[in-house]
């Protein structure tokens, strides 16, 4: 039997209004881990990135005890990617641990803010020696998109905040090796004309923290204490629609303040943020040397196979109606290469936004258990991958009619059969038939499919024979195909 995750989505809760782009970790929160950071900071000039690392991620999908409310699955599987590309020039390399994508129904972590919610609920799905990303509805009360906690060492994203062009998952990265704001002493409130005037003092909001020049003068003691991430008074937080910064602020020397709106440690926009700096690289390399971190690195990787193939869809294709007697359909399609999962999503409309079913299979096929509606046209596709190539292109779209019926034509209630492999010959023993029988398949256990055969004869004795003489030792699965339906049945061969 093949492992599968499924899960239908509510359309209205896959995802939220974002109102603010700025993450959890306040100035109290970094200076928890100051001195890491300081000792990195110092070893940081030793270090080099020349050998790449690859760190297991396991993504926790939050939703309500029903499991609706949860982010969509394809999300967790594209930040993959969009970790990746962002932290290529760090030679730090993230892949899907073994533990995959962990659905978790639970209202009460689903609703309640990450400071209200008892941590001990969430330590239960912890998984050591990996990055563990809760995936939840609300990070805090101050609507934050994303919080790194130092104290249990996992990141929480709020759901509207991942996928695809969305940076809130790397900036809580970078504090996960340690990292600091770029505006380190403004996080409690962003610069203003009305509250700091146009020059500000020397000390930042926090009221003691140098605020860092222009000139960097100062730029070891102030701000996150990098001499290659400019000055930054949290300009970002306010300054959303432009990535080139507008404002009037002037340094305690007068001087005009020109951040980095391309640093994804500030709160500058997703449209803007796509690199660290030369030294926050080097500061997150020394904080993977350190022996807690090692751990994460000192396991053996999966398979790094690269993912040539679209799936190629078998069942069901056609636009047309398919007579069923029950709540169950047959989904099958080519086994890819180099593959270990395939991704399916169903749904009644064309973008996959209405009401849509994932699921997750580690097998080319996959049987649906969900109350179809009579005449609605449904639409899926299919996405193979694996644990380290997580954002490949789909299959086609294809669509199928379902037509309810209670007339014996379904291959699936009414072939009942049994099959055998002897003197080079598969004997099909059907016991009972129908004139919609059109195909017979032979899949392998990885599910290619090895043999297809549309011309065959039934003998007066109820049986096919298909003289079939290099078929190799193993398991296979024999499905008969008929008016839009199949059964199945394991065939050993010795």
């Amino acid at each position: 039997m093949s492992k599968s995750i499924f899960i239908l989505l509510v359309a209205g809760f896959t995802a939220s209004t974002i109102f603010c782009q700025n993450c959890g970790v306040e100035t109290k929160i970094q200076e928890n881990w100051m001195p890491k950071y300081l000792e990195n900071l110092r070893h940081s000039v030793f270090e080099k990135r020349s050998v790449l690392v690859e760190i297991p991620v396991v993504f926790h999908v939050v939703g309500r005890n029903n499991g609706s409310g949860a982010v969509s699955k394809i999300k967790c599987l594209e930040s993959i990617c969009e970790l990746n590309d962002l932290f290529l020039p760090a030679a730090i390399k993230f892949y899907l641990d073994s533990a995959g994508i962990n659905q978790i129904a639970d209202d009460a972590i689903f609703n309640t803010s990450y400071i209200n919610t008892g941590k001990q609920a969430m330590r239960a799905y912890n998984k050591p020696n990996a990055i563990n990303v809760f995936v939840v509805n609300k990070v805090s009360e101050n609507n934050a998109l994303g919080i790194y906690d130092p104290d249990e060492d996992w990141i929480l994203i709020q759901k509207g905040a991942i996928g695809t062009g969305k940076k809130v998952l790397a900036h809580e990265m970078g504090h996960f090796f340690s990292l600091l704001h770029t505006h380190f002493g403004w996080d409690g409130r962003p610069w203003t004309m009305a509250y700091d005037n146009k020059q500000v003092s020397s000390l930042s909001f926090d009221g003691k923290t140098p605020t860092e020049l222009v000139n960097r003068l100062n730029c070891s003691v102030a701000g996150d204490m990098l001499c290659d991430t400019p000055a930054d008074y949290n300009f970002g937080l306010n300054f959303q629609n432009s990535c080139t910064f507008g404002g009037n602020a002037l340094d305690p020397n007068g001087v005009p303040v020109i951040p980095n709106t391309k640093l994804l440690m500030s709160y500058f926009s997703d449209d803007c943020r796509n690199t660290f700096s030369e030294e926050q690289i080097l500061v997150m390399r020394a904080d993977l040397n350190r022996d807690e971190r090692t751990l994460l690195y000192d396991q053996i990787p999966p398979d790094n196979r690269q993912i040539n193939q679209i799936p190629e869809v078998f069942y069901p294709v056609l636009e047309v109606s398919a007579s069923f007697e029950t709540d169950t359909l047959n989904f099958a399609w080519g086994a890819v290469d180099g593959a270990t999962y395939y991704y399916m999503v169903l749904d009644r409309s064309s973008k996959f936004d209405l009401e849509p079913i994932e699921i997750i299979t580690t097998r080319p096929s996959v049987i649906v258990d969900f109350p179809f509606l009579e005449n609605t046209k449904y639409y899926w596709k299919v996405m193979a991958y694996n644990q380290h190539h997580t954002c490949n292109s789909f299959s086609d779209v294809k669509t199928f009619t379902l037509k309810r019926t209670t007339s014996s034509t379904s291959v699936k209630n009414n072939v009942e059969f049994e099959v055998r492999y002897a003197s080079q010959i598969i004997e099909i023993s059907i016991k009972t038939i129908h004139d919609s029988l059109s195909e017979i398949w032979l899949l392998n256990a990885s599910g290619q499919k090895v043999l297809q055969v549309k011309d065959f004869v039934v003998n007066q004795e109820n049986k096919i024979h298909l003289f079939y003489p290099t078929i190799p030792h193993g398991v296979y699965y024999l499905t008969l195909v008929g008016n839009h339906k199949f059964a199945t049945k394991k065939l050993w061969v010795h």
